[in-house]
């Protein structure tokens, strides 16, 4: 998912899903999914330059409670964390 662009991140309140948006290095549009959000963190704070591109994805990392962490570490420095109960992964290509 290195060097993927985040297009835009959709939480629904209601159902506690997050939809983040990406275009993929053939410019498809494809979406990462968290369901049963807790919390997310979305830092902008561009402390390596304005970047859109992910850096890298760290992969669910259960915590002690059961709910599992996803880092997405942005090309810009900022790290976006996302707890929730489950992920759906697009297929990487």
């Amino acid at each position: 998912m290195h060097d993927w662009i985040l297009l835009s991140m959709l939480f629904d309140w209601g159902s506690a899903r997050l939809t983040i948006n990406f275009r993929d290095s053939k410019s498809k549009p494809v979406s990462l999914i968290a369901e049963n959000v807790v919390s997310f963190i979305a830092p902008k704070k561009n402390e390596w330059g304005r970047s859109d591109s992910v850096n890298k994805i760290e992969a669910p990392v259960c915590q002690q409670d059961g709910v599992k962490l996803v880092l997405i570490e942005m090309q810009s420095g900022d790290a976006i964390q996302i707890f929730a109960q489950s992920f759906i992964f697009p297929n990487a290509t």
